[in-house]
């Protein structure tokens, strides 16, 4: 029974907890009640953190770095696998364990039409 709670305890922390920033900011979500500051920071804000930055990403873990910039300085495609992204007019996205920290993430914009 006993590994059946470690097990559950260990699924929490992947999807709930949030080792680098434990506890919300003093500014985030001021005006709000401490309960609704922490729901939003653990459940809304940062799902997932622990699993992205530990579980199966690199955070903390020495790693090779070829590159260290998110998308291309000039656009266009890095392809590096694990990680891919673009950087286009229109859309930028990328998709893998990001060069910086080694944590993994997904991100899709789209760039807004700048009007004259």
């Amino acid at each position: 029974m006993k590994w059946v709670i470690e097990k559950i305890k260990a699924m929490l922390w992947s999807v709930f907890g949030n080792n680098d920033d434990p506890h919300p900011p003093v500014d985030y979500l001021s005006g709000y009640p401490h309960w609704v500051r922490y729901f939003m920071w653990y459940v809304i804000r940062n799902p997932l953190h622990n699993f992205t930055h530990y579980l199966i990403g690199m955070k903390g873990r020495k790693h090779l770095v070829m590159w260290g910039e998110v998308f291309h300085p000039k656009g266009g495609w890095i392809i590096i696998l694990p990680y891919v992204s673009y950087y286009g007019k229109r859309w930028a996205f990328y998709l893998g364990w990001r060069p910086e920290e080694g944590v993994f993430g997904v991100k899709l914009i789209r760039h807004r039409k700048k009007h004259n």
